[in-house]
Formats: structure tokens, sequence, C-alpha cells
């Protein structure tokens, strides 16, 4: 191996579904690939909602593999940080497949900065117009606390307490994201993330969500994580899609959103909505 870390401090976990074995597949050939695993995990935990093949996973990672099952995603993931023995956690979920560009070293250094004050260093430059904070290595910025979607289900290193702080079992990741940075707020938590793409250490197609969209292969997502024409072609399990522009949410799926968070958050539901829209249509 070409990089170390402490092994007993940092785990990962990697959150999927019975019909997206076949993306998660994916995933681990790649991380295999580019050496991902050297980083020197303490446990690397595959949480589904039905078993999958330990032995299939492990083949194509070469590493020992956890699994874990549980039926709703927030569920999933909680049942993944209780069986850790580590205080820090990588969570990726299964179509996050990285570009080869990915750091490792990076990780590590920031990894190694991580202290108790801070409970999530995004890896991903989703965070759109910050300014350059520096405080836990060049080029990552604290979030505000206003911050809309900053507990969020991009790539991100966790401290695992503070994690499992803004999760309940009945969680979906799209109300999870949503919703939970108001439990954040009231925890008064600290989030940092790149500024910009030049600084992510885990480089993924964000704009589109991964490289899975209502389940078809993102083909734009697939080419800016290098992947080969012939090899895109390959993947035949799903079909291929080269626009998901005119792929919009349904009336009916925003209306539960929105009931799912109020579950979550009660009246905060209001104050997402109300930065939603300014976001939108720059309301003043």
């Amino acid at each position: 191996m070409d990089v170390e870390v402490d092994r007993h401090d940092l785990s990962l976990i990697i959150v999927t579904c019975e019909s997206y074995f076949d993306v998660v597949e994916e995933l681990l050939k790649r991380l295999y690939e580019i050496s991902f695993f050297d980083i020197g995990f303490d446990k690397i935990v595959v949480a589904s909602d039905k078993c999958g093949s330990e032995q299939t996973f492990e083949e194509l990672s070469g590493q020992n593999v956890h699994l874990v099952y549980a039926e709703g995603w927030g569920e999933r993931v909680i049942k993944a940080a209780n069986i850790l023995s580590t205080s820090r956690c990588l969570l990726v979920l299964d179509d996050y497949l990285p570009g080869k560009n990915l750091q490792k070293h990076q990780i590590i250094d920031i990894a190694d900065r991580f202290d108790e004050s801070i409970d999530c260093v995004y890896l991903s430059a989703v965070f759109r117009g910050l300014a350059d904070g520096g405080s836990v290595c060049p080029g990552y910025s604290k979030l505000p606390p206003s911050t809309l979607y900053r507990v969020n289900s991009t790539v991100g290193l966790w401290n695992v307490e503070s994690l499992m702080a803004v999760l309940k079992e009945e969680d979906s990741p799209w109300a999870w994201e949503a919703f939970a940075g108001y439990r954040s707020e009231a925890k008064g938590m600290l989030f940092y993330a790149p500024i910009n793409d030049e600084y992510q250490a885990y480089p993924y197609s964000y704009k589109t969500g991964g490289v899975v969209y209502r389940g078809g292969w993102v083909y734009e997502a697939l080419r800016e994580a290098g992947f080969e024409e012939d090899y895109i072609s390959g993947l035949n399990k799903r079909p291929l899609l080269k626009d998901i522009s005119t792929n919009k949410r349904s009336f009916l799926w925003k209306m539960e959103f929105l009931y799912a968070g109020y579950k979550m958050v009660k009246l905060k539901v209001l104050q997402f909505i109300y930065y939603s829209l300014k976001v939108k249509y720059s309301v003043k």
C-alpha cells in the first residue's frame, strides 16, 4: 500500500439497496481500480435493504466487507454506524462513482486534521460561492448556519456521533438533506466543504446526483467519471440516459416530500420552502 492512515479511527459506509446492487458493484470496482482502499479503513460496511452477496462485494473490492440490512434508508445508515468502533466515517452513496483523479492523500490529510469540534467535512464541491476559510485545509470553508441542504447526502467525512444526532430511522435521503439541516442548526454543528471543484477530494458528478437517475445510467456522469464508450455500452442492466432535463419530479412526489419534511421539522418546512423559492426565483 502506498498510503497509510490510522486504521482504528476511520471507517467507510456505503449505502445501497437491492435494486442498485449492480451499481454498488461498479462503485466497488472503480474504488479498487484507483486504489481507494489503500487509505486503510478500519471497517467497510455496505448497508442495504436486502441481503447482498458478501463474497461478490469482497471479490470486487479486495477487502473484508460487513453487510447490514434494514428496510428504511435512515435505519440502514444508523445500523451501519452502530457497528463501527471508530469516531469518524466516510459516508458514500452507491452511485457516487468517482473520477480517477480522486485525492487519497487529501482525504487522509483532512482526516488527520479532523478534531472533536468538527461535525462533518464534505469532500465534493456541492456548495457554491463559499469564501476560502482554510481552517480544515486549503480550499475548504465553513458552511454558514443558514446554508440550504447543510446536512447533505453528498460524500462526507463525518463524526459518527454527529451523523447519528441528525439521523432518524424514518428518514429518506431526499428529505434528510432538505430538512435535517434544521436539526443540525439547533445543535450548533460545524460543517466544512470545498470552495470549488479544484479542491474537492472525492470528485463525482454531483450536478446530476450521481451516475444513476430514475433508474437509468446518466451518460454525461459516466463520461465525466472517465468511463470509455465501450465500457458504458456494456452496462446493459438499466437504460442509458443522454438527457435527464425533461425527467422532472411529479407534483404528487413534491407534496409527499414536503409532508415528510413536516413530520421531521414541523413548521420549519415553511422556512425551507421560502429559501428554496428565494434561490430558484431570486426573491429578495
